[in-house]
């Protein structure tokens, strides 16, 4: 759990009171083994309680004793918790003052936008509603002291952001008693490895880089930097939009408390930009759902020491065609919405249904994102090849997240572009890899359009697997030939081979043959081809 508001005290501005530090370090602890899981955290399960307040909720003032700790990132809409309301010493008949203090973040922000009391702004209340915005105060607040007989000197609010607000008593401007504050935020400044400046922004992979680094508390020598400096590059590309202009590919807008898991607010944020974690070398590091190819490593069979097991798709029960859900609509004054769906009509119809799937993009406030989002996350999910493999000690040159040619022409799959999803290494029995299908055709940026890919593997149709290392070995060569011709089956359950010897194209002997050798006899001296069909 991150600080809890309490109580008012000294040093802090706070509700009556005080800010009590403890029980992070537990959750931290409890984070740390999640993120070192490395991507398998996001497929599981959120654990209770690991819920958040959504976007209406955050919208509205949060009157309560104690509240967790608001981080803001990017930009958004927002209310606060209201720590403090005091009314004007004295009795007054008319014009009597009301003092506020609503915190807005747990940190310094970049800077407030537009304030709105209700849904009207600040500005058509005219003398009725006054306000100042403190940022990291290292006093208290001379207003609140000289007007708020409760506002004492020890009540400062460093580290914090917040709102003053003095609102005059008016029945027509305030018809329903105290209003709701609201306000546009632009939140905190991210560090940024590639230059190494901490400046206002709202890249998603930043983002992500502050929370391991501030809020998970994992030292810089732990982070794989490289990794977030490509991530963060790949965030930053211009995508054309529809309407035209550009905006850039993936950046993450709103706020989180410190009392959600760490695993869930990670879990939402590498969904809203399509990333998934790495722990690679003892470092943490980041993968964007973008082409990382082409590969430049290849698996050949003589690198296996096991089984291959192959997947050649998603099952029915795992497909999906629609994805429907939503997202926060920054037009719509950062209100919580449904994207335009994205289906691919193709799918729908070899499925035999629609199999819809729905999305929360809690940090997505463009509608173009979450619908590439979207497609993105349809595409992968119904590009489902799989391969499982275990190679020799060189696999250990091999790495989570590169992409790899599969060579492996016994299986009839040759030249197939994979992603490594998962790697493990025992110096017995060798390196453990999960392929995931990987290529260009998963992230194109058209919406709804189903992709073209290449046949898994290069097979007859139906039959069983070619024999392989065919051979031919000569005993007496005159002007009759003589030989033996040998080969391996495959399959274990092949009854019989054909054996054709061609010449000029045309058949002149075939042979059934129970083994995996055969003698040649009576060919006269020439060129022939020959054909083993299991």
């Amino acid at each position: 759990m991150g600080k809890t508001v309490t109580s008012v005290v000294s040093a802090g501005l706070m509700i009556a009171g005080v800010i009590a530090t403890g029980g992070l370090g537990t959750a931290l602890i409890v984070a740390g083994i999640a993120v070192q899981a490395a991507s398998a955290f996001i497929f599981k399960d959120k654990v209770p309680g690991s819920g958040y307040r959504d976007q209406s909720e955050r919208k509205q003032m949060l009157r309560s004793a104690s509240a967790p700790e608001t981080v803001v990132v990017g930009k958004t809409m927002m209310s606060g918790l209201l720590f403090f309301v005091e009314e004007e010493e004295g009795e007054q008949d008319e014009n009597e003052e009301l003092y506020m203090a609503l915190a807005i973040a747990s940190h310094p922000i970049h800077k407030l936008g537009q304030i709105y009391f209700n849904d009207d702004k600040i500005e058509d209340l005219g003398d009725n509603a006054q306000y100042e915005f403190h940022n990291s105060r290292t006093e208290a607040d001379p207003y609140l002291l000289k007007h708020a007989p409760s506002w004492k000197e020890d009540m400062i609010g460093r580290g914090l952001a917040w709102l003053r607000v003095t609102l005059t008593f008016d029945q027509e401007k305030f018809p329903y008693g105290l209003p709701n504050v609201k306000c546009e935020v632009w939140g905190k400044h991210l560090f940024d490895p590639r230059t190494g400046q901490t400046v206002w922004g709202n890249n998603g992979v930043l983002v992500i880089l502050d929370y391991y680094r501030h809020y998970l508390k994992v030292p810089d020598t732990d982070i794989d930097f490289d990794s977030f400096k490509q991530a963060a590059d790949l965030c930053d590309e211009k995508v054309s939009l529809p309407e035209g202009g550009f905006e850039p590919r993936y950046t993450l807008n709103g706020a989180y408390d410190l009392n959600e898991s760490p695993s869930s607010v990670l879990e939402a944020m590498h969904k809203c930009i399509n990333a998934e974690p790495t722990f690679t070398a003892g470092k943490h590091g980041i993968q964007i759902g973008a082409y990382y190819g082409p590969a430049i490593k290849t698996i050949t069979e003589s690198q296996l020491i096991g089984t291959v097991t192959c997947t050649p798709e998603t099952g029915l029960k795992d497909a999906t065609n629609a994805v429907y859900g939503t997202f926060i609509d920054a037009e719509q004054l950062y209100t919580k919405t449904d994207f335009t769906p994205v289906i691919v009509d193709e799918w729908v119809k070899e499925d035999g249904l629609e199999i819809r799937e729905n999305i929360d993009y809690r940090f997505v406030t463009s509608p173009y994102q979450a619908q590439r989002l979207a497609r993105q996350y349809l595409r992968k999910k119904k590009a489902g090849r799989r391969v499982q493999l275990t190679m020799n000690l060189d696999g250990y040159a091999y790495r989570p997240g590169e992409v790899v040619l599969l060579a492996l022409p016994s299986l009839g799959i040759s030249g197939l572009e994979f992603r490594i999803a998962e790697w493990s290494f025992h110096a017995l029995d060798g390196v453990a890899l999960t392929l995931e299908e990987d290529g260009a055709y998963l992230y194109e940026d058209v919406i709804g359009k189903p992709f073209e890919r290449p046949p898994f593997v290069s097979l007859p149709t139906g039959g069983v697997a070619s024999p392989i290392n065919l051979a031919f070995v000569p005993l007496a060569v005159s002007d009759i030939v003589q030989g033996m011709l040998s080969w391996q089956n495959v399959a274990s359950d092949v009854r019989y081979n054909t054996v054709n010897i061609l010449q000029n194209g045309r058949v002149i002997q075939s042979i059934q043959v129970p083994g995996e050798r055969v003698d040649i006899n009576g060919l006269a001296r020439g060129t022939y081809r020959v054909e083993v069909r299991a």
